[in-house]
């Protein structure tokens, strides 16, 4: 058996950075494939990155870190209700690299806002559906 310290290490570490990683790597990839000067794309002719990824880097940053957010409160909830353990490992990694495509594809699944308050519960309901969504899925029975 796994000492708990562990345990606790190896599922934050997916947790908190699977979404962080996979939104960087899209941005980098956005920000490559903008144009055809775009073989360095994010970096500029003198070799700097470019103020347009940085900030790109930045939003993601703080959005993916929405998402680690909502993660970890869906693991806590579902660990105190007794539906799931902690992901560790593979699955872990795995869910938490996907979460930010399950976002987007609640986005697509839930109808469109049709005033501001709308839109705000839309959006955090795409984040805790997405959690739910990831964590079901890849999680274990306890």
């Amino acid at each position: 058996m796994e000492p708990r310290h562990q345990t606790l290490s190896r599922w934050a570490r997916g947790t908190l950075l699977g979404p962080m990683i996979t939104v960087w790597i899209l941005i980098t990839l956005a920000a490559g494939a903008e144009s055809i000067e775009g073989l360095a794309g994010f970096v500029g002719l003198d070799g700097r990155f470019t103020d347009e990824w940085w900030l790109a880097m930045l939003l993601g940053s703080f959005w993916a870190s929405t998402l680690a957010v909502s993660l970890v409160a869906m693991d806590v909830a579902l660990l105190r209700v007794k539906l799931r353990r902690l992901p560790t490992g593979f699955r872990c990694w795995l869910g938490a690299l996907l979460a930010p495509f399950a976002v987007a594809l609640w986005q697509i699944a839930l109808p469109g806002p049709s005033s501001i308050p709308m839109l705000v519960g839309i959006t955090a309901a795409t984040f805790v559906l997405a959690a739910l969504s990831v964590r079901v899925l890849f999680g274990r029975r306890p």
